[in-house]
């Protein structure tokens, strides 16, 4: 539990009143000066240091003023803000403004006017093999039904910040396997038959928040629940954790095949990380002939059928040979450069998520890969290395299939630089408007900030992983001719 007071400060800053609190007895654990307005907010872990707090910051004098603390008010939440405006505007919800975007006319004026207007060339659609059925990991959302029924497990029926909050079960969305239907069911009914009600973003109080399903091929199930602690003492937590244990271990529950179970304190205090409760610490996915590990957090594709469409298109886009090196850049559990290791010389996987490399490494034992190596890092500070790695690799590929957002501007320097022996490089993108900056620069003319001959978009494929929905996965292949003179006379890039 976080909670704020607030002192007045017109003499000083957050650091002197910080160390000054401490002379108090008082420990919060951010302070945050506004000395325009003569006032501090202290943030502290619970509700009982707080009270402490204001106890004894009010009447204490310090140079000359005395200083008066009281609870400040929480702030605004997003689903009372909007519902307030929607009162003011005589119960119509207000429309936020869209900001224009204008990405499309910062591509190079070449590329436009060749493609009348695109990118490159924009090849038909490939479908999923499967429509219904299809999605191996959701987030359940626990909340009141319409009915205001607690403990619901499902899917809100609309955005919070679009003033939503209720919750629906999930019997009727058909993208959802019945295996993970029906431990959505289980989990619903253990929950509701325990003392602890759902997580109200709108007071912050309440327990059960989440839950995170992933199914695979296989007979594995992972589940992991999310619960906020607010106040419950250890053993408290402890017992929720022994109950969720026993419900799918050996009572009501364990029919519905969960194989792996972990329990989450889901709080701004709290580490985050997953603890294990029960069964085996990861569930074991095939695709393309291929075993894959997958721990809690780490990423793998939601339509595992369709991931196989996409990963054989991304290998003959990548037109590799017993030479070839491939960077594998945002690699999560290794799958692209796997899928690649025993047709190429080599393979050089980059992901940050320490849980993910872990599984790729994993992964390359359990199919008997040996050409492959990783570095654990975010990609911008690991890239430079790497690129000098493979300085004398006859042919290097590089596969990049970053988060939403896109690569940091510093990878995408480095791929195109002065040093870089890239001709080929195969972009897979699940947000084109995120990650178009990279794109334009990528492309654009050589410039003091972007060395190096820039690359040219040839063609590019949605595949269709996400099945009634708007949202598909798009891999853009980008070419350039860089002579072997350019390389090895070139400074290093930055």
């Amino acid at each position: 539990m976080e909670d704020v007071s607030k002192q007045n400060t017109e003499t000083t800053g957050a650091p002197q009143l910080k160390k000054k609190l401490g002379t108090l007895g008082v420990k919060p654990v951010k302070v945050k000066a506004l000395m325009r307005d003569k006032f501090a907010f202290a943030t502290f872990r619970n509700e009982e240091e707080r009270e402490d707090a204001i106890k004894k910051i009010n009447g204490f004098v310090w140079k000359g003023n005395t200083l008066k603390a009281k609870k400040a008010k929480p702030t605004a939440d997003p689903l009372l803000m909007k519902r307030k405006l929607a009162q003011d505007d005589g119960g119509e919800p207000a429309e936020k403004k869209g900001k224009v975007e204008t990405e499309e006319d910062q591509l190079p004026v070449g590329i436009r006017s060749e493609h009348n207007g695109k990118f490159c060339e924009l090849l038909e659609i490939k479908p999923s093999p499967v429509l219904e059925n299809y999605r191996n990991k959701c987030e359940f959302t626990i909340g009141k039904d319409i009915n205001g029924l607690d403990n619901t497990v499902g899917f809100r029926y609309g955005q919070y910040r679009q003033g939503t909050s209720r919750v629906g079960e999930p019997d009727n969305v058909t993208i959802i396997p019945e295996s993970m239907k029906n431990v959505v069911k289980s989990f619903q009914a253990f929950i509701r038959s325990t003392e602890y009600g759902a997580f109200n973003p709108e007071n912050h109080e309440g327990h059960w928040k989440m839950l995170t399903v992933r199914t695979c091929q296989g007979p594995g199930v992972l589940v992991i629940a999310d619960f906020h602690p607010q106040n419950l003492s250890q053993d408290s937590i402890q017992k929720v954790k022994e109950d969720l244990k026993n419900y799918f271990g050996s009572g009501p529950g364990s029919g519905v095949g969960v194989t792996s179970l972990f329990f989450r304190l889901s709080d701004k205090t709290s580490s985050n990380d997953v603890e294990h409760v029960l069964g085996e610490k990861n569930i074991e996915e095939d695709l393309l002939g291929m075993k894959f590990k997958i721990s809690p957090n780490a990423f793998f594709q939601v339509n595992t059928l369709a991931a196989e469409v996409l990963y054989k298109l991304v290998a003959d886009w990548c037109n590799v040979s017993p030479s070839t090196t491939v960077l594998d850049i945002c690699c999560g559990t290794g799958t692209i450069g796997l899928t690649l290791a025993k047709k190429v010389s080599s393979v050089v996987g980059i992901e940050m998520c320490q849980e993910a490399i872990k599984d790729a490494k994993c992964n390359a034992q359990l199919n008997d890969i040996d050409n492959v190596r990783y570095y654990c890092d975010k990609a911008e500070n690991v890239i430079g290395r790497v690129m000098k790695s493979v300085q004398s690799s006859k042919h290097v590929v590089a596969v990049v299939d970053p988060p939403r957002a896109g690569l940091n501007f510093k990878v995408v320097q480095t791929l195109r630089g002065p040093r870089s022996r890239i001709k080929h490089l195969v972009y897979v993108s699940c947000n084109l408007r995120g990650a178009s900056s990279n794109f334009i620069d990528l492309t654009r003319k050589e410039s003091k900030r972007l060395k190096g001959v820039p690359f040219r978009p040839v063609k590019a494929i949605p595949v269709d992983l996400f099945p009634q929905t708007n949202h598909c996965e798009t891999v853009i292949l980008f070419e350039r001719e860089i002579p072997d003179t350019d390389i090895t006379n070139s400074p290093e890039s930055p």
